[in-house]
């Protein structure tokens, strides 16, 4: 069972664009971010630091029980200058950088569905920004710095907030949830993301962005 350290709600429309700043040793770092489009499709990334210095694109199969295995180095480099950032729409396709995915619509869904799960590289990768330069959709994330055990992420679409998921591999974490509405078809949903310092162990050289193949 997880030990929340927190659990805050927060609402959000059309065209926002919410910012996950994350206070680690008193420095401020945007390190993921979700944006919402007019007709309630998701789009989300991790922050970067500077330039991209390269995305790779790959695929792993689960194991016997269930767990995914991924070396650092698996996967095809993509050429040229590649958005890192995922987008999920209303129909079921997915856009990821190298591919795209036909999935159940998000419209239609009745149960939690995971849109994404993130392992970030470590915070100091990330750029800093001042308390002052906060936008209106920024949110502040306090966990307390670790640097034996990395960061883990999840981004969850949730029909209810009801709904909620506990991701069982977290002894700590803060949850995020967003009621989103506003949208002309008049859909309206969540989106929770849990962040939280997994098992102790090297942090990843990039950040890993990982989108379940589920069945529809």
């Amino acid at each position: 069972m997880s030990s929340h350290i927190a659990r805050a709600f927060f609402t959000c429309g059309p065209k926002h664009r919410v910012r996950m700043v994350l206070d680690w040793n008193n420095e401020l770092r945007p390190i993921f971010w979700f944006s919402l489009a007019a007709d309630g499709g998701v789009y989300a990334g991790p922050r970067g630091s500077g330039p991209m210095q390269g995305v790779r694109h790959g695929r792993s199969d689960p194991g016997d029980k269930g767990q995914v295995s991924i070396k650092y180095d698996d996967g095809e480099e993509l050429p040229g200058s590649i958005n890192p950032s995922l987008s999920f729409h209303p129909s079921g396709v997915f856009h990821l950088p190298g591919s795209r995915l036909f999935k159940h619509p998000l419209a239609l869904s009745c149960h939690p569905r995971l849109l994404c799960h993130v392992a970030f590289q470590h915070p100091k990768c990330f750029a800093t920004t001042a308390e002052d330069q906060f936008r209106n959709q920024d949110v502040l994330v306090r966990l307390e710095a670790n640097d034996t055990r990395p960061l883990l992420g999840w981004l969850h679409l949730l029909p209810r907030a009801s709904h909620f998921v506990e991701p069982e591999s977290l002894d700590v974490q803060v949850d995020l949830v967003f009621h989103c509405s506003g949208f002309p078809s008049g859909h309206e949903f969540y989106l929770a993301f849990t962040i939280g310092p997994g098992p102790v162990g090297p942090w990843p050289p990039k950040t890993f962005l990982f989108v379940p193949e589920e069945k529809s």
